[in-house]
């Protein structure tokens, strides 16, 4: 694990459902854990099973329609001592949490509590998923973004525009989700399973067989988002 820096807000976002996102916030929050950091996760989602069921005690359910929910996204946020937070965010909210975040000023903001803000975009083998993000990325100049391939829904880039703009995403760095074994996912999946308790934990609660599998993954997943936290390159796509 890398050692403890400056704050860091993350945003997992995409412009599809049902392509990894609750995986990779569950990952980013867990990691945080794990580098023993104050960790607040905000769920924007309504979904009976989204972040906050993984999460009981430090996860927050938040209506974006709501005020008060809305100034809890940044006044928790910046509220001292420096500390991380996680917030999960469904497509159809990309562009209302957004224009939110920017008609505040959030970002400068941020930054003057030595706080980062950085942007996991999750993109999708969905036609216009690639513009999509550009699109989040151009809109959001002082923040990094981080594009993440899930290995489970890897598109493929064949013309030469997408594979310049698939550059220009992935210059601040990328994360690249592995494709689970799928004698891991129902485990995984299940609201008790917590990936910092697995790693932390002396007796896994799965076969040996699993459990090694699932520590690969973890170690995988862990050094590229030490790597994401330095600043350094990750791996190619």
């Amino acid at each position: 694990m890398a050692e403890p820096r400056a704050a860091r807000y993350s945003i997992i976002c995409s412009d599809q459902p049902r392509n990894g996102k609750t995986l990779v916030a569950r990952l980013v929050a867990d990691y945080h854990l794990l580098c023993q950091r104050e960790t607040e996760i905000f769920d924007l989602s309504s979904d009976p099973r989204g972040l906050t069921l993984y999460f009981p005690v430090r996860g927050r359910r938040t209506d974006l329609a709501r005020t008060a929910d809305q100034m809890a996204l940044l006044d928790r946020a910046l509220s001292s001592p420096p500390h991380d937070c996680v917030v999960y965010v469904p497509p159809h909210l990309n562009g209302d949490f957004f224009k939110y975040l920017r008609q505040f000023d959030f970002s400068a903001a941020a930054r003057s509590h030595g706080i980062e803000v950085i942007i996991y975009y999750v993109v999708d083998k969905a036609s216009g998923s690639f513009s999509a993000a550009e699109t989040i990325r151009v809109g959001n100049p002082g923040d990094r973004f981080i594009i993440v391939w899930n290995e489970a829904f890897m598109p493929s880039v064949r013309e030469g525009f997408a594979t310049g703009l698939l550059n220009t995403l992935k210059k601040d760095g990328q994360l690249i989700l592995p494709k689970l074994a799928p004698n891991l996912l129902k485990p995984v999946e299940d609201p008790g399973f917590s990936f910092s308790n697995f790693v932390l934990s002396d007796e896994p609660r799965l076969p040996p067989a699993m459990a090694e599998a699932l520590k690969e993954f973890l170690a995988d997943i862990f050094r590229q988002l030490d790597a994401i936290e330095d600043g350094a390159e990750t791996p190619a796509a």
